[in-house]
């Protein structure tokens, strides 16, 4: 990891800690590409859960204005490192019916207006 890589992270962390009002899209396949192609239209501000490190290697992390979050949406604690807490809503396009219940479930939990 170079030391621009290291600095672009570290910002990137302190600009989802500092968010609030946004989106949580959890998911980054076909629907959640759409979908994130059309929040960025309309100037929406999302963070992106993805645990495809290719998916965001190659798509999403050369985009430096995109936030976005390696890891399992299931895991609470990766919901928690997206701010769910401040956020207007979340966006589940995972393709698992089973893994979108338990990231409902769980979101419902943290933040019960979401």
């Amino acid at each position: 990891m170079t030391v621009e890589e290291i600095a672009s992270s570290a910002k990137q962390r302190r600009i989802i800690a500092s968010s609030n009002d946004h989106f949580v899209l959890c998911g980054y396949g076909r629907v959640g590409s759409a979908v994130y192609k059309e929040l960025k239209k309309r100037n929406i501000k999302a963070i992106i859960i993805e645990k495809n490190r290719d998916i965001l290697e190659k798509d999403l992390w050369i985009d430096t204005d995109v936030l976005a979050i390696p890891g399992d949406a299931t895991n609470e604690n990766i919901l928690l490192d997206s701010g769910i807490e401040r956020a207007r809503g979340i966006i589940i396009t995972t393709g698992d019916d089973v893994d979108n219940l338990f990231i409902t479930l769980t979101a419902r939990e943290i933040h019960s207006k979401i």
